[in-house]
């Protein structure tokens, strides 16, 4: 497969390197809403509960499903690389996108898949199953250089559980509307390319969450990150993103930060963990909720 480098930097180490970017992930036993906000943001989780039942028999079952598949198909592309060649390899939170024909996932990641030189795909497969269906679509709009752009637009709904539109379970509705929550958002990402090590990526767009069919909340998103690449098998990123109410009163909505360390361990395999800040919460099985404002994340990414 020929892969154009226009405008890419010096790699950083072997010329054999191939790209090796991370898809977006997130925290799938966090509230609906939350959880769908996460995976917008192309964050890792460390562990995933189903939040109606209080098991996690169903994802024991997936992880077993997925790593024999994961075996199956690394077998079939011999000659892709998992380490960061430059830093336009890393597609977690910038504006570049997948060679065309190349695959990532990880066991909390969705599935991502160059379609095109430019476009890329992604499904969260565990999230699928688990009854939070969640989609995007990334159209990087320049050639790669020193400031590059693209276009995501993603979709997430969660059919676990019904709940208000301000995010409380049914057990505290009160009698106002239950419905299953989704966002839909376009966003705009630029990333800036400085030097040989670190890139700066910003943007924001246009946000709206659904109760079940109705629009209830128009909102603007914001996000910027940070990744530097000190060689070519460790990468640090640190990322931030919130809403804002297109409403009268101004105030940010759902905010999350993540910091993350990348480790290329193998041809094929990819490493993370880190930190995450936010409102996350847990439910359990009587719908009480509590909220945890850190947490760890941790993940395998593979890339075939």
């Amino acid at each position: 497969m020929t892969t154009s480098t226009h405008g890419r930097e010096p790699a950083v180490t072997s010329p054999m390197a191939r790209r090796g970017s991370s898809p977006d992930t997130t925290q799938a036993h966090a509230s609906p809403r939350k959880l769908m906000q996460h995976i917008g943001a192309d964050q890792s989780m460390n562990c995933l509960e189903h939040r109606e039942h209080g098991s996690v028999a169903p994802v024991k079952h997936l992880s077993r499903v997925m790593v024999s598949l994961l075996l199956l198909l690394s077998s079939s592309r011999q000659n892709v690389r998992a380490e960061w060649r430059r830093t336009t390899d890393i597609g977690m939170n910038t504006a570049y996108t997948l060679d065309e024909g190349d695959l990532t996932i990880g066991l909390f990641s969705p599935l991502s898949v160059g379609v095109r030189e430019t476009f890329q795909a992604s499904i969260h497969p565990l999230l699928l199953i688990l009854g939070q269906p969640s989609l995007s679509f990334r159209q990087r709009l320049t050639a790669v250089d020193v400031v590059t752009a693209s276009l995501t637009r993603s979709g997430t709904w969660s059919f676990i559980k019904r709940e208000t539109s301000d995010g409380r379970s049914a057990t505290e509705a009160d009698g106002e509307t239950l419905g299953y929550p989704g966002t839909a958002q376009l966003t705009a990402t630029t990333t800036f390319r400085l030097g040989s090590h670190w890139l700066l990526s910003a943007g924001g767009g246009a946000a709206v969450d659904f109760l079940g069919s109705d629009p209830i909340r128009g909102l603007a998103e914001l996000h910027v990150s940070a990744h530097w690449l000190p060689m070519s098998r460790h990468l640090v990123m640190v990322q931030w993103m919130g809403y804002l109410p297109m409403s009268s009163t101004f105030e940010l909505v759902r905010p999350s930060a993540q910091l993350l360390y990348a480790w290329a361990a193998t041809a094929r395999l990819q490493l993370a963990a880190g930190v995450g800040l936010g409102d996350w919460q847990w439910e359990s099985d009587t719908g009480a909720r509590r909220n945890l404002r850190v947490f760890p994340m941790l993940d395998l990414w593979f890339r075939f």
